[in-house]
């Protein structure tokens, strides 16, 4: 079983009972070292452990109804392994001891992704900002309010995990921003 204990936090990441992430640390370095878009320098093994960790919920979670086929075995801690299962080149995963590589990929992508970005903040652009030029009074700045302001969500899913679960999954993870409107007052 590939436990690594770090600090206070421990991660299992072979199917078992105990498993609490489908990735291991030293995967997940290996992994994003090779990715050149990827900066993993400053991170801490304490702050990977625990991404790790809550991007496997976050998949289990979010996804447990969603996932084909079946747990392997009852007494196992995450939802895979699972038996049913095509891998993306289209070839039964038959392999009960380990977690299928897409899936180590999907938690390490998704976890680089939790500690890179705030999914839960908005960013905002407001239109409707009007200025108006008065002769020999200058010029005023006011909001006309049949224009909106338009919060953009971030995604909460890194861009690759759809692409890596997506073939374990009933229906598709989604990975493209979500947009809210709401109206603006004036």
């Amino acid at each position: 079983m590939a436990t690594e204990v770090i600090g206070s936090i421990t991660v299992i990441s072979n199917p078992s009972p105990d498993a609490n992430s489908y990735a291991s640390i030293a995967k997940y370095k290996e992994v994003l070292s090779l990715d050149v878009n990827k900066d993993i320098s400053g991170e801490t093994d304490e702050s990977i452990a625990a991404r790790l960790i809550n991007a496997t919920r976050q998949i289990d979670f979010e996804n447990s109804g969603n996932f084909l086929g079946e747990l392997y075995d009852d007494s196992y801690a995450l939802m895979f392994p699972r038996t049913g299962l095509i891998d993306y080149r289209g070839i039964k995963v038959t392999d009960y001891t380990v977690f299928p590589e897409q899936l180590i990929l999907a938690t390490i992508y998704q976890s680089y992704y939790i500690g890179k970005i705030d999914y839960y903040a908005e960013s905002s652009s407001v239109s409707g900002v009007k200025r108006q030029e008065m002769e020999g009074l200058g010029s005023q700045e006011f909001f006309d309010p049949s224009d909106q302001k338009k919060a953009v969500k971030k995604d909460k899913w890194a861009k690759e995990v759809g692409g890596f679960l997506n073939s374990f999954m009933l229906s598709p993870i989604s990975t493209g921003s979500s947009y809210v409107t709401v109206l603006g007052r004036g």
